[in-house]
């Protein structure tokens, strides 16, 4: 008796969607180099017959131990819609590496009617060898991509050993023709320079923008400190738990980098992120040009705020400097606005909230029954590939999965969950102690309350000869 599979699918698939992944192009070529036009031509020789309905190649420079990729997402797609028989690959390795995820997401597109063709194993998933075959070639794509991970761990070791570079180039230095640094002939009398200036006394910010005005990078304060700290610009090179202190030639002499190095630690700020808010916006502000982040600074006997990329020459225009107290001001009166709106809406949008929350614990035990079912079934699927199950077992058992999983499922349809927000009232109570006690907050008190009912305040730009009020230059958005 033939095995059968667990959905009809047809003896002849007619319509097929090509997928190719590639993990990491990083300029390779050669004969052992699968490259997209490879893949693509060898998977086009097998389904000739066939009407081709998709190329998805979205999964370039895409690791295949995930099933988190678009490539996956659009054959999902294609399956659901019922526009496909068949995906073929130009091998199993590319399709999946992991062999869990790989079985869970073979048996749901099965259970669509879509098998799985290879363009170099002749592997036919509509077929009892090839569903066999497949398993096996799945795990051994899995131990093969450990062993590649050991691999390559080890040759950056040995290189790194060798003196020669893994990785980005670091500004100033370019690779030579035996793999090791050598000198930029600009940029590298540039970084050079930029280890003395900043020893000599320069800010980090003039730091940067010397570097961006020779080298056309972009290079912001922060950016600047991770290049004073490179230890390749004192001849070493450090990767995988290895290290190499002649590896090429320095662009900064031992003197100028302990100078260098105490400075950094004279002037070391703590992060943004990490240091307590000075101002009642603090990580709230963006910029309303391009989408970057707005910051404070003291000028004029005032608190001013600016776009942080139009201060460090990243080609923005700005939003002007607004005053921050003005914004904060504006930012109140929106809160206020807001609460009421809010108020005014709590009786005719008031819903039973036990109600909601019994909803929710019903499609929580209801997702666990069906992604419990679910595994039940890949479980099923694969002991019947491997020869554990014989196939009246098998068929009785998946059409009792299955009918467990199309009542699951349809009881879960039916339950409405309501998105997970701040309530209304909660947020009205936030707002109005916010709006009373503003006037006795200090500065770190008011932004830590503004932050229990606002997301981000984004600063529009001024329209030129314009008085526009604070409060029409904001966008608030809500948690």
């Amino acid at each position: 008796m033939s095995r059968r599979r667990p959905a009809a699918t047809p003896d002849r698939p007619e319509r097929v969607a090509l997928y190719v992944r590639v993990s990491a192009v990083m300029g390779r070529a050669g004969d052992d180099f699968h490259s997209p036009e490879i893949q693509v031509a060898a998977m086009r020789r097998v389904t000739a017959n066939m009407e081709e309905v998709a190329l998805i190649d979205d999964d370039i420079d895409q690791t295949g131990r995930t099933f988190s990729r678009a490539g996956i997402e659009k054959i999902r797609k294609l399956a659901e819609a019922g526009s496909i028989d068949a995906v073929a690959v130009y091998n199993i390795s590319r399709f999946g590496r992991n062999v869990l995820e790989s079985l869970q997401f073979l048996t749901w597109l099965a259970d669509r009617g879509v098998t799985i063709l290879s363009a170099t194993e002749h592997i036919d998933t509509s077929t009892p060898s090839g569903r066999w075959m497949l398993t096996n070639l799945l795990a051994i794509a899995e131990m093969r991509s450990d062993e590649i991970g050991n691999e390559w761990r080890s040759a950056i070791h040995h290189r790194t050993k060798a003196g020669r570079p893994h990785g980005k180039i670091p500004v100033g230095y370019e690779r030579g023709e035996d793999g090791r640094l050598t000198p930029h002939p600009t940029h590298g009398p540039a970084v050079a320079r930029a280890f003395a200036d900043f020893a000599e006394g320069a800010s980090v910010r003039q730091v940067a923008r010397d570097l961006r005005a020779v080298t056309g990078l972009r290079m912001s304060g922060a950016t600047a400190r991770m290049v004073l700290r490179n230890r390749a610009y004192r001849g070493e090179v450090r990767a995988g738990g290895a290290s190499r202190p002649d590896a090429h030639e320095p662009l900064v002499d031992p003197a100028t980098w302990t100078r260098v190095e105490a400075r950094l630690r004279e002037t070391a700020v703590m992060p943004s992120r990490l240091a307590e808010p000075k101002y009642a916006l603090s990580g709230l502000l963006w910029c309303g040009v391009c989408g970057g982040r707005g910051n404070h600074r003291p000028q004029d006997q005032r608190t001013r705020t600016y776009c942080r990329r139009q201060v460090e020459e990243e080609g923005c225009v700005g939003f002007g400097t607004p005053d921050a107290a003005k914004l904060a001001a504006g930012v109140l009166e929106k809160v206020r606005a807001k609460a009421a709106e809010l108020r005014g809406d709590i009786a005719g949008a008031a819903v039973d909230q036990s109600g909601a929350h019994n909803d929710a614990a019903r499609a929580a035990a209801l997702s666990e029954k069906l992604a419990e079912t679910r595994r039940a079934m890949v479980r099923a699927a694969e002991g019947w590939s491997r020869g554990r199950m014989d196939d009246r077992t098998y068929d009785a058992t998946m059409a009792a999965l299955e009918r467990d999983e199309r009542e699951q499922q349809g009881a879960l349809d039916q339950i409405t969950i309501a998105p997970v927000r701040l309530r209304r009232g909660e947020m009205v109570s936030l707002a109005d102690r916010l709006l009373l006690l503003w006037p006795r907050m200090n500065e770190l008190q008011r932004n830590r309350a503004l932050k229990d009912v606002v997301k981000a305040v984004t600063v529009l730009p001024v329209k030129p000869y314009a008085r526009t009020p604070a409060v029409d230059r904001i966008r608030v958005d809500w948690l």
